[in-house]
């Protein structure tokens, strides 16, 4: 497998409930363990931690986003042409795009593949 192979078994494209197209790469053992190490951090699920639960899921979808721009953490006055602030997202498109995060980067299992399991 030659590096071109590796890089296109690891992203996938995603077209967004609002159609913006994007690709997205699997996150890598150490992309994973600083946002759960930060989540940690403040104690998951607690309400008074919900921001840094939120600056978490931000931190990952930034690093999982590969083109065709990049997804940031600035406010939108200050991108870049080929930069997007999270915050220019909308709800449906930042869920969908951390439901196609987490499934392809194995950190929750999608439905079909659980239920297959379920039944064996």
């Amino acid at each position: 497998m030659n590096l071109a192979e590796y890089k296109q078994r690891n992203r996938k494209a995603v077209t967004l409930p609002s159609g913006l197209e994007c690709q997205i790469k699997k996150l890598s053992f150490g992309e994973i363990q600083e946002a759960n190490a930060l989540i940690d951090s403040v104690g998951l699920g607690q309400k008074q931690n919900e921001g840094a639960n939120v600056i978490a899921v931000d931190q990952m979808l930034c690093c999982a986003v590969v083109g065709p721009f990049k997804l940031v953490k600035k406010q939108i006055f200050d991108c870049a042409d080929d930069e997007l602030s999270i915050t220019d997202l909308d709800n449906q498109d930042y869920e969908f795009l951390v439901n196609e995060v987490t499934k392809f980067s194995g950190m929750v299992q999608d439905d079909t593949k659980k239920k297959l399991e379920d039944d064996n």
